[in-house]
């Protein structure tokens, strides 16, 4: 986990059965201006699926007077034989050391909402903000 995304195939058409890593060498600098955050349930499961997930900075600066805010939409896997990572994966500018993340889900037919403010980068390099939302 060193905040920048790597991807893992499964070659299911060799008879070899490959299992190749392509390791992302984006520098260590830039890959600790990432956030990776993982929702779950109340229980603690992986349930989440139609979550929308945003990250606002909270920088404000000068030569950026527009901010920064990118959002992920959870999903409950991948395409034909593939799964990608559960946590949302958000990169941020270098002029970002701050961020709001804001949680949007539906639970038992109504909306909910959370937000987390004040999140330190920095802090959450090589690991994951982990949200507990709902009903436990």
């Amino acid at each position: 986990m060193d905040g920048d995304l790597d991807l893992a195939l499964a070659n299911n058409a060799d008879p070899d059965g490959t299992h190749p890593l392509y390791v992302n060498g984006l520098p260590a600098a830039l890959g600790a201006r990432s956030l990776q955050v993982l929702i779950l349930d109340g229980q603690g499961r992986l349930t989440r699926a139609g979550t929308k997930v945003t990250a606002t900075a909270e920088d404000i600066v000068p030569e950026h007077p527009e901010g920064f805010r990118t959002a992920r939409l959870l999903d409950a896997g991948g395409g034909y034989s593939s799964q990608g990572a559960p946590p949302a994966h958000f990169g941020f500018p270098s002029w970002v050391t701050r961020a709001t993340v804001h949680v949007e889900w539906f639970e038992k037919g109504q909306p909910r909402t959370a937000t987390v403010s004040g999140v330190e980068l920095a802090a959450f390099q090589h690991k994951w903000l982990v949200l507990r939302l709902g009903v436990q």
